[in-house]
């Protein structure tokens, strides 16, 4: 079956949401409420525990997870071990990248050309406010 002209929308929007997880509550939640609206991918950047947790949630639902691991100061973290999946199906990436995140982000936003992910990060660790709002402008402007 071929694509009429007419199928194919010619404006598409990114509406981010954010919003803060407690130390003490777990991603599992509002991860499943994240992901019953229709996410794409996952980028997340916690620790090991929270990890694994989301791992098991985006191989259940066959969502592509990319998990960067990083230390307050920048460097790689140690490895975490994440389990296999069950059907063998790898739908989880782990980095160690030795550059900055939010560069790294914004690259793969804009070479991957998403509309539509989520982000779990630890604010101790990676995302100023900065690189948030530069994502959402350069999203915004791939729809002009």
């Amino acid at each position: 079956m071929e694509a009429q002209k007419g199928d194919i929308p010619t404006v598409t929007w990114m509406l981010t949401q954010t919003g803060t997880v407690r130390f003490q509550h777990s991603f599992c939640c509002p991860t499943c409420d994240l992901m019953t609206q229709g996410i794409l991918a996952l980028v997340t950047s916690t620790g090991c525990a929270s990890a694994n947790a989301l791992q098991s949630l985006t191989d259940a639902m066959h969502i592509p997870h990319l998990f960067v691991q990083r230390n307050p100061g920048g460097s790689p973290r140690t490895a975490c071990h994440l389990n296999p999946s069950p059907d063998g199906e790898a739908y989880t990436l782990a980095s160690r990248p030795p550059v900055r995140l939010n560069d790294v982000m914004l690259r793969l936003v804009t070479e991957l050309r998403w509309q539509k992910f989520v982000m779990f990060y630890d604010s101790e660790y990676d995302f100023p406010e900065t690189t948030v709002s530069q994502l959402n402008s350069h999203t915004t402007n791939m729809r002009e």
